[in-house]
């Protein structure tokens, strides 16, 4: 009774270390792409004004396409890898949200750093962001309901030849 009690707790223990290291290759593999290209493009900012401009276009870029195709290929592959296609994907695509928003907020802390202050901000600057933003949470809900529908598609397949070879058993 013990040995199989041990055998219990041990295999329980494997489970929730496996869900951990999930949990922190998921929080890598979406902030560092994040933050990285933000603190790689910084430098651009105080170049002058066509680096400014180049700056300023990839980040555009970055956020609303690159970013999101990014973040939802790979949390696919990774939940898919790992069983995690269920419910859970939520927190998946919780954490590509605050990914965009997280970009879209790094562009413009990146371009009131170069300009020196935070509270000049123009109209077209904040309307350059909020595209930013909308467009990649318009992309990233796009891909997710792609996904769930996929997902949710492959299930009632599956369900679908466990009825029949249950019929024919």
């Amino acid at each position: 009774m013990r040995k199989r009690n041990a055998k219990r707790t041990n295999q329980m223990e494997k489970k929730e270390i496996k869900e951990i290291i999930y949990w922190i290759i998921v929080v890598i593999i979406n902030y560092v792409p994040t933050f990285g290209l933000h603190l790689l493009v910084r430098p651009m900012w105080y170049k002058g004004q066509e680096s400014c401009t180049s700056a300023s276009g990839i980040e555009l870029i970055f956020t609303i396409l690159i970013l999101p195709l990014y973040l939802i290929i790979t949390n696919y592959y990774l939940a898919k890898m790992h069983n995690k296609l269920n419910f859970l994907f939520i927190l998946n695509g919780i954490i590509i949200f605050t990914c965009i928003f997280i970009s879209s907020h790094l562009s413009f802390v990146n371009w009131a750093d170069s300009i020196g202050s935070y509270n000049t901000d123009d109209y077209e600057t904040l309307g350059l962001i909020d595209l930013e933003r909308n467009s990649g949470i318009v992309l990233s809900s796009i891909g997710l309901l792609i996904i769930y529908l996929r997902v949710r598609y492959k299930l009632k397949i599956q369900k679908e030849i466990d009825n029949i070879k249950i019929h024919y058993e």
